[in-house]
């Protein structure tokens, strides 16, 4: 996962990675290769959080919200959140990832 431009290059790895991954997280960015990326079949079904500030003046949340539309449109079913801050995390943010890893980490067991 990763935050701002780390988001944009999480997004291109491990949707194209060929190898099965536990999940994806990406805050407060955008989905900068979605018209070229080539998916991974070992991916496809690939657990997803979204997180992105709505007061976000670097990367609005516009951007988050076309890279939600954009991963539903492709056949995923990624979780969205927005919160009340700028190109920032917020303590509500940090237990929203947290609670989605330790899911993931709960089914790999």
């Amino acid at each position: 996962g990763g935050f701002s431009q780390g988001g944009a290059v999480a997004y291109e790895l491990a949707l194209s990675y060929p190898e099965r991954l536990g999940g994806l997280f990406a805050l407060s960015t955008y989905f900068a290769t979605a018209d070229s990326i080539e998916l991974s079949d070992a991916n496809r079904n690939l657990p997803i959080f979204i997180g992105h500030g709505r007061f976000d003046q670097i990367v609005m949340e516009r951007l988050g919200q076309t890279a939600h539309q954009t991963l539903q449109n492709l056949g995923f079913e990624p979780e969205y959140q927005s919160y009340g801050m700028e190109h920032s995390l917020c303590l509500e943010e940090v237990r929203d990832l947290d609670g989605f890893l330790a899911k993931r980490v709960t089914e790999a067991k």
